[in-house]
């Protein structure tokens, strides 16, 4: 088994604040282009401007709303606990809900310097962060064994 556990660096938390924004900027683009092409058909002139207005603010607004509520956005963002068994069985403990993830509900798990950001299959643009130096259990040769088909490395 091995855990993860304690306060997220501010690297860490700017990265989840950018994988989240991705998140919004994604759904909310692709709800704006659906609803547009429809209204597109429905509606003419000066109402499908406004409607266009209308669905950019949107968009704009889901894509920066992580930004406008940090600390309350990342209290959901982050987990108090990360545990995996040795199946590849992954277990989120937040504050008041449990998460758990099977092996396979990870479509890789890419690997920076400081953090492991394991990428779930579906939604496609979601995912999770374990931080290296949180590791409180386990060791991170055993993580690696575990995931050794799914891990990419990556550097910045």
């Amino acid at each position: 088994m091995i855990e993860f556990s304690g306060e997220f660096s501010e690297k860490s938390k700017k990265f989840l604040l950018k994988k989240n924004a991705t998140v919004g900027f994604v759904s909310s683009f692709a709800a704006a282009l659906l609803i547009g092409i429809i209204a597109a058909f429905i509606l003419k002139g000066l109402w499908l401007v406004l409607l266009y207005c209308v669905l950019l603010c949107v968009i704009i607004l889901t894509t920066i709303a992580p930004y406008i509520e940090k600390e309350k956005n990342l209290k959901h963002l982050i987990p108090k606990k990360i545990i995996i068994m040795d199946n590849g069985d992954v277990i989120l403990h937040y504050n008041n809900f449990s998460l758990s993830k099977g092996k396979n509900s990870f479509s890789k798990i890419i690997c920076y310097e400081e953090i492991y950001y394991l990428k779930l299959s579906f939604p496609k643009v979601d995912g999770f962060i374990c931080q290296k130096n949180l590791l409180t259990q386990g060791t991170i040769e055993d993580f690696e064994r575990i995931f050794k088909d799914k891990i990419v490395r990556k550097t910045k």
